[in-house]
């Protein structure tokens, strides 16, 4: 299936080219979030049409995410759970948890923004990586500490 790119997406191409793709990915995915159109001599048109705007779109997107990894990248999180004897927590630490913590701090992050590979399930100072842009990753600092 040959699509357009309406934004850059990471290991597939930048804006305003010409890729082929799967079926089901670009349908199912690309397509139906708004990420690609179908490569038609109509959609070619009005892709050449709107292309300024959606540069401008994409630059305000870039310019977003520079200044949320800014201030993304100064604070520390601070998590607190129940922990046993050794250090080891009852339960764990996910990503929806970081993301809530962070959004409690006053910055909009999604929770599928969160690179976390595993769970934290020790008390510690971890840097994880949050996915802001495709050209833009910060690392927060999460420090989870004893519930009481």
């Amino acid at each position: 299936m040959e699509i357009i790119l309406l934004e850059k997406i990471k290991h597939l191409g930048n804006m305003g080219e010409h890729v082929v793709v799967k079926g089901g990915y670009g349908r199912n995915y690309l397509i139906p979030h708004g990420k690609a159109i179908s490569a038609t001599q109509e959609n070619m048109a009005d892709f050449e049409q709107r292309r300024a705007e959606l540069e401008e779109t994409q630059k305000d997107a870039l310019t977003d995410a520079k200044d949320r990894a800014a201030q993304i990248q100064e604070i520390i999180v601070e998590i607190a759970g129940k922990v046993g004897l050794e250090g080891k927590l009852f339960g764990s630490v996910t990503g929806a948890d970081i993301a809530q913590a962070i959004n409690d701090g006053g910055i909009n992050i999604s929770k599928q923004q969160i690179r976390l590979s595993d769970p934290i399930r020790q008390v510690g100072e971890y840097d994880v990586e949050v996915h802001l842009h495709p050209d833009v990753d910060a690392f927060v600092t999460v420090q989870v500490v004893a519930e009481n």
